[in-house]
This record gives structure tokens, sequence and C-alpha cells, in this order.
């Protein structure tokens, strides 16, 4: 891969694939509606001859048309806020999934495990989709869009996280926790401490995606 797009790159699984794909050498154009984090995120990154921004709005489709047009893959790390689940997110989906078939591109969508719904035993991606909650419901029709007959020329797949955490996913459930451990406070839990649950560390998980992106039968499969 010598050239990707991601799509939401200041957020916490987007800042970490950028990290990711630098190290591999791969040229980045991280996409984004705020100049002010994206420019900040080009200062981390020490202003790598490797790394772009571009500005632009994810339910604009023809703003990322013209930012990915060069790239070979594009990840999709953008989210809308929990509120606004119901009423934006499948006009996301339909936006970047427009870009990727116009453009005839590979896209990598980042998203989480709801649609599974109840879990009674370790799953793996062809644990049927149940979903139980509204989030869930939703989420199991942006995998449909995701995935729809009518993308002739798009390649898709989604990489499902379970929660996650990091220095870069200041809202995960597990963060407040951490950040009481590292200062040496008292601190909270997120939950009940006897469900299992479980947590992947950003970082490795950027590991795993763009290794998984990097493989041609990935796509069309969770």
């Amino acid at each position: 891969m010598k050239k990707a797009i991601v799509l939401g790159a200041t957020g916490g699984s987007g800042q970490v694939i950028v990290s990711e794909l630098l190290s591999r050498g791969t040229e980045v154009i991280a996409f984004g509606r705020s100049r002010s984090k994206l420019e900040h995120l080009m200062k981390e990154h020490d202003h790598s001859q490797h790394l772009s921004y571009r500005i632009g709005d994810i339910f604009d489709y023809q703003t990322i048309v013209e930012a990915a047009e060069d790239a070979e893959v594009i990840f999709q790390c953008a989210n809308v806020p929990y509120q606004e689940m119901a009423s934006k997110l499948l006009s996301l989906g339909e936006s970047v999934m427009k870009t990727a078939d116009i453009l005839g591109k590979k896209i990598v969508i980042v998203d989480g495990i709801y649609i599974y719904g109840h879990q009674v035993a370790k799953g793996d991606e062809n644990h049927p989709k149940q979903p139980h909650t509204k989030k869930g419901q939703i989420r199991f029709e942006f995998e449909k869009l995701i995935f729809s007959q009518k993308w002739k020329n798009a390649k898709a797949l989604i990489v499902r996280l379970p929660d996650y955490y990091g220095a870069t996913s200041q809202n995960s459930y597990l963060q407040p926790t951490l950040n009481g451990l590292a200062a040496n406070k008292t601190t909270v839990f997120i939950g009940d401490l006897i469900t299992p649950r479980e947590y992947v560390y950003l970082p490795d998980a950027a590991k795993m995606i763009v290794e998984i992106a990097e493989k041609d039968e990935s796509y069309g499969e969770n």
C-alpha cells in the first residue's frame, strides 16, 4: 500500500491508523473537518513528508472524492455522536461508499460489535448477528448498506473492535479507569465488576487493521 486516506483522522482510531500507516512508509492523507486538529496531527508527526491533510465534510461525498482520488485504500474511522446515530449513520455510510464506488477503491470500515447482540460464548466473524438494542439494529442496517449490491466498483471490508483503550481514546469506557490508575488516584469503572469484558489496545488494533487491509481476500467480509 503506497498511499491511503484516513477519514476521521483526528479521532481515536483514526490517529492510530495514521501512525501505523506512516510507520510502514505509506503516504497518508488525513481527512477531517477541523483545521486546528489536523494541523496538530501534523505537528505530532513532525510534519512528516509522507503526511498531508485535506479538510472536508464526511457527509459531502464530493469533498471526499477530491481528497481520495490518488489513494489506494480508504480507511473510514469517522463516527457520529451517539444521540445522532439514528439520523446520521446511514447518511455517513452512503457518502463514504458512494465515494469508494465512484473511484473504484478499497474501503476499510472500522466499527464495533453491537450488531452481534447478547453473546454467551466467544465468537468469530461468522457469529450470528442478533442485535437486541436500538444501536445494534442501526449498526446492522449500516452493515447491509456497506455490503449492498448497488456498489459495483467499491471493495469494502468491516473490521469490528470490542471496547478499546489507549492515549487517543479518551471517550472510551475504560479510559477513566486507566487515567485514575496512571495518576495514582482513586478511580472509577463503568459497568459491573462481574461481567467479563474484552478490550483491545488501539495501537495494537491499528496493526491488525492495516494487516487485514493489505490482503485482497479480506474484502467483502467482517
